[in-house]
Parts: C-alpha cells; sequence; structure tokens
C-alpha cells in the first residue's frame, strides 16, 4: 500500500464510488413523474368495491379463518396480488350452542312428562321449535 500522505483518503474515495444503492429521488424507476395522475395521486392505486361470493364450509368455529387467492392488495412493483383473508364471527342462536361438532339445546319438561313422555319443542338449526318426543 502507498504510504502517500491522504492515500487512505483517496482508496475511500474511489471504493465509495463503485458502492450500489437505489436512488432516492425516483425510488429505482429511472424516471421522476412531476404531473400526478388525478385518479389516485400518484400513489399508482384506487379504491375499488366489487362484491365475491364466499362458501362457508359447514362446522365453522368463530375465528375460523378464510383465505381468498388473488383477491387482496396489488403489488405493482413485484407484479403481485396478495390474498384476502375473511375471519369469520359466528353468531350464536338462542337456545343452542356447541361444543366440538355437536350442537345443544336445553329442553324443560315436568316430571309427569318424563316419566310418561310426552311431545317438546327444541331449538334446532332448520325450523326453530320442531317437535320430538
Amino acid at each position: 500500500m502507498n504510504k502517500e500522505p491522504g492515500a487512505e483518503e483517496k482508496f475511500k474515495e474511489i471504493s465509495a464510488a463503485y458502492e450500489m444503492s437505489t436512488c432516492p429521488k425516483c425510488d429505482g424507476d429511472g424516471k421522476i413523474i412531476t404531473d400526478h395522475c388525478k385518479r389516485c395521486g400518484g400513489s399508482g392505486r384506487t379504491h375499488a368495491k366489487h362484491c365475491i361470493s364466499v362458501a362457508i364450509p359447514p362446522g365453522v368455529d368463530d375465528g375460523s379463518l378464510i383465505r381468498i387467492q388473488g383477491e387482496g392488495n396489488y403489488d405493482k412493483k413485484r407484479n403481485l396480488v396478495g390474498d384476502l383473508y375473511l375471519v369469520l364471527h359466528v353468531e350464536g342462536k338462542h337456545g343452542i350452542w356447541k361444543e366440538g361438532l355437536n350442537l345443544y339445546s336445553k329442553v324443560t319438561v315436568d316430571f309427569t312428562e318424563a316419566i310418561l313422555g310426552t311431545m317438546a319443542r327444541a331449538p334446532n338449526t332448520k325450523d326453530f321449535g320442531s317437535y320430538y318426543s
């Protein structure tokens, strides 16, 4: 290595000239847009609403997660579309509760009906109040 005064500083300056990094002014696009689009304001994204039909499988629990591929946000730089994740909130039905795969409902009968048998209304998932013996 050269022992001249200032030689180390020259080496540092030269090595810094070859360093590759993303341009902070154009963000690596190679162009600077001065007039932004009026619709998106220069972000390249707009909000659009559309409806999709989603099949909810039987037996889902509160907090279940459903992934719908290709319905998420669009990444322009990587040309990728993300996924949409739905978190399900299952509303309970009055008089019915779930434990595992089984559904339960409570039916009150008096002592005589319990001994002799009777027809009682029980809440269920199809029509609220079917008769069971």
